[in-house]
């Protein structure tokens, strides 16, 4: 009797670990669904740091961590290259995107001088450009 006891009550928290799981898994969500959303891209210009060298960028980006963990983003250095020219390099810090939205900084720097060089090029190869 005592045998037939022990394995009703683990066939019943069999049942209840099942049962509890697909509840959480439909009603809740998958813990592991999710998106993380670009929302908007917003640069910053502040006039009196604008040279003929350089022009020194503060963008600000938009985004929605709809994951139930925050993501750390390790930071680095990006350059915009077109072709062989450097037209710009970007500072992107170390970041933790929470759950929710956020907004992520990167510091950049425009490269003037290239700025006629590349329209240049792109022109003399008859390359057109869509700009939104």
């Amino acid at each position: 009797m005592k045998k037939l006891a022990k394995i009703l009550i683990i066939v019943v928290m069999i049942i209840v670990a099942v049962g509890g799981s697909t509840y959480f898994y439909f009603r809740k969500g998958n813990m592991f669904s999710g998106t993380i959303a670009l929302g908007s891209i917003d640069p910053y210009v502040c006039p009196e740091k604008v040279s003929e060298i350089e022009t020194p960028l503060e963008v600000a980006i938009s985004i929605n961590n709809t994951y139930p963990i925050s993501i750390r983003i390790k930071g680095g250095d990006l350059k915009f290259l077109a072709d062989s020219l450097e037209l710009a390099s970007a500072l992107i810090p170390n970041q933790t995107i929470t759950q929710g939205p956020n907004i992520l900084v990167a510091n950049a720097i425009l490269n003037n001088m290239l700025i006629d060089e590349f329209w240049y090029q792109h022109l003399s190869r008859a390359e057109t450009s869509n700009i939104l």
